[in-house]
């Protein structure tokens, strides 16, 4: 039952990604620029953030970032880089297409990173039944971009 409602929440969390990707492309195309359009986003990820983290944490437990690997602190440009490509992409290709590419990517990558215990990731070999749901992703991708084309016509 807790597998299914962390199930549930990472569905919801990846419905909340595509509405917020969404409307910062339409805040791009608004403002003219994607760097522009982030700025807020940024400044209110942070500010959430650090109330969080004032309300749960300790900021006595701030030191432990001295046991983390100088590399794993900078996601943060992966993110940056990701929400500002969203902030183009979207606009260019259309939420359909760029989430459906986007989970086919994260989907990919996942399996990779657990077949090879990547990253500190715990091994999980791949098997028939994630290379079938690799084919099925990158199947979306095909399908929702032939829908867009058929629909154009």
């Amino acid at each position: 039952m807790q597998q299914a409602l962390f199930v549930a929440g990472a569905f919801g969390a990846g419905a909340l990604v595509s509405l917020y990707l969404t409307v910062n492309s339409m805040v791009t195309e608004k403002v003219g620029s994607p760097v522009q359009a982030s700025l807020p986003y940024f400044l209110l990820a942070f500010t959430v953030t650090l109330i969080v983290f004032l309300i749960r944490d300790s900021p006595g437990s701030l030191p432990k970032f001295s046991e983390v690997p100088w590399w794993a602190l900078l996601t943060g440009i992966g993110g940056a880089t990701a929400v500002l490509l969203s902030n183009y992409l979207i606009e260019e290709i259309g939420p359909d297409r760029y989430f459906v590419a986007g989970v086919a990517g994260q989907v990919i990558v996942s399996v990779a990173l657990a077949h090879y215990a990547w990253l500190g990731v715990e091994e999980n070999a791949i098997n028939w039944q994630k290379v079938v749901g690799v084919l099925l992703s990158i199947g979306g991708v095909l399908l929702v971009a032939l829908g867009n084309a058929a629909s154009a016509e």
